[in-house]
Parts: structure tokens; sequence; C-alpha cells
């Protein structure tokens, strides 16, 4: 979830953050802060010490990580800095229209900031990763939204294998870097209209690994979106089934044995896996067959392969009502035997 959309949720509740005589902020001097945010950092003790916090855990990581990431998470908190600025504007004048007002803005992304540089690195599997967060802010256009929501946000959070180093990770990063470009490229006038109601939409993208072994890394990219003023969120996901050594995505050739008419078998497992957990069947989301289900069955990009089970992830409405969220089916490799290779990418147990 984004900054901005969290502050949206709070906006029935926001909280009054009491100002009080000028404090030192650790991460600039506050007697020369000259943004409206930077004074107001300085000016309130709870959001110094929030920055202080920041400028800890930041120099914490920095220092444990290797001379060749140092510059890559520099960026990445001067990015965010820039974004402190721009995600929580200061109006001129106290506005009560704001979903969320400037002080409580700041707080929350001092506090998911802090999170994210102690957790920035860690281990997966055998494999020593740093997770860099890009950010963009830009001004809404709608102009119903814009005295709630004046900005909205674009960020992500990806992955970084540090070790082991070599052409295998160098390829992984850099299929992982085209994801995340891919939210920041600019958008395409001739694709969206002016009055297109997602034109204002907060997007927040995660990488989740789901299995991460010496030879294949089964992960998920999520993303969050939510256009201002609308009713809820709605969350996508995508799977990358990566072959390490091959330095590239799975196949489905590298899964299920050509021939095997594998497709139909796989829709129809999943379809019954459905069913005994009550999913689709009711009007109006009613599955009538296999077949259905094959645009999503056939393709890697929704599958999620781990040693011990073969899932199948579903997006929002696509066979169930929004309550139900995005299921995941998982079956045991035992009903896939009849149609998998010789010699899978991975262990199967």
């Amino acid at each position: 979830m984004t900054p901005t959309f969290r502050f949206a949720a709070l906006a029935a509740g926001v909280l009054t953050v009491v100002a009080a005589a000028p404090v030192e902020a650790a991460s600039f001097d506050c007697a020369k802060a000259g943004t409206p945010q930077e004074k107001l950092i300085c000016a309130t003790p709870a959001l110094s010490k929030l920055d202080e916090a920041v400028a800890a855990a930041y120099g914490k990581i920095l220092a444990k990580l290797p001379e060749t990431m140092r510059t890559a998470m520099r960026d990445s908190q001067r990015d965010w800095v820039k974004y402190r600025q721009a995600a929580c504007p200061i109006p001129a004048k106290p506005s009560p229209d704001l979903a969320i007002q400037p002080a409580e803005c700041l707080s929350s992304l001092y506090e998911l900031r802090e999170k994210a540089l102690n957790e920035a690195q860690s281990t997966v599997g055998p494999y020593t990763i740093v997770t860099l967060e890009r950010f963009r802010v830009d001004k809404t256009q709608d102009e119903d939204s814009r005295a709630r929501f004046p900005v909205y946000s674009i960020t992500t959070a990806t992955p970084v294998v540090i070790a082991p180093a070599g052409p295998e990770a160098d390829a992984f990063n850099a299929d992982l870097k085209k994801w995340s470009d891919s939210y920041f490229a600019p958008p395409d006038p001739k694709k969206q209209a002016p009055d297109d109601y997602y034109l204002d939409t907060e997007q927040n993208g995660t990488v989740t690994f789901n299995y991460a072994g010496p030879t294949f890394i089964s992960l998920q990219t999520m993303n969050y979106m939510y256009g201002l003023g609308a009713a809820h969120g709605m969350t996508g996901a995508s799977s990358s089934n990566w072959l390490w050594r091959e330095k590239r995505e799975m196949k489905a050739d590298d899964l299920f044995k050509a021939g095997s008419n594998w497709q139909p078998a796989l829709a129809k497992l999943v379809l019954d896996a459905l069913h005994k957990q009550d999913l689709g069947k009711d009007d109006p989301f009613v599955i009538k067959g296999p077949d259905e289900l094959r645009k999503t069955t056939d393709d890697p990009v929704n599958w999620i392969i781990k040693p011990e089970s073969f899932g199948v992830q579903f997006g929002q409405y696509e066979v169930g009502p929004y309550a139900i969220g995005m299921p995941v089916i998982e079956l045991p490799w035992s009903v896939l035997k009849p149609y998998l290779v010789a010699n899978p990418p991975l262990a199967l147990k």
C-alpha cells in the first residue's frame, strides 16, 4: 500500500501533532531549514525524532553495504528526501479538506522509510539481497480529487542480488530493473484520455520471493493501485520463475513435456480445486468449464512454483467477487507427474 493511500485510509481520524519550540533534526541543519516541510520537522519533536531514526537507519545500512551498492543506496536516499518534500505538500493556509494533514503525512513517510532501511539487506535462500526503493510524486489532475489529494505517489521496492556476484546475478538484477523502470516511464498521452478514471492512480510495486534455490528462483511482482477517490484499491500480481544458470525466465517446455496435453489436464485439476473451495461457482462469476481457465493456467506468468507444490495465481474478480481477493490454487506435484519433463528445473517433493 502506498503512503498516500494509507493517509487516505486515516482521513476519518486525522491525528494532530502539536508544534513546539524548534529542535535539531539529525539529517539537516535546522538553522538552515528552507522548505515548509523542513521547518515543520524542526518545530515538531515527534517528527524530529523520526528524522533522527531514519538518519541512523540509513547510516547503519550504508556502513554494511559493499562499495558497489553504496552509490545506489545513496541515490535512493536522495530520492526519498525529494519524495518527502513533494509527497506531503503544505498549503499556504491550513486546509481541512486534506485527506491527511502534513505532520501526519510526514510521520507516516518516516516510519515507512525507517522500516525499509532496517530491512534493506536480507538473505533469501543462498542469496544476499539489498532492496532499493524508488519514488515519484505527480500532481493530481482531477479537480474533484485535488482538494483532498493534492498529489499521488508511484513507488517500487526492488531486490538486487549482491552475493553470489557474477553474470547470473547481473542478468537477474537487470530483469527486475526493467520491471521497476516500467513504473517510472512517462505516461503515453495517446493511451490516456484527459478524463481517464485511472489517470490519478497511486501505484506501489513490490517483490515477494516464493522460493529461492541455487538453480531456480520463483518470485512474484505485486502491484497495488488506488485511483484517488475510489471505493477501494486493486492488486495485481505476476510471477517470474527464473532459471539462475541459464540466466532467463522459465518457459512452459522447461517444466512440462511437449505433446503431453498438459494444458487441459492442468485446467481441469485447477477447476476441481476451485470448486472444492467454493470459488467461481456462484453468479455472476460462473465458471462453466476448464477451458475458461486456460488463459490463466497455460501462462507461466501466473505460476507459483515451489519444491512442494505447483500454484496458479488468479486475479481479483477472475473467479469470484472482490471479497475473496486473489486466490492461489496449489496442487501437489504428484498429480502433475505424468506431464512433467524428466529433469525439472528444481527438485520436486
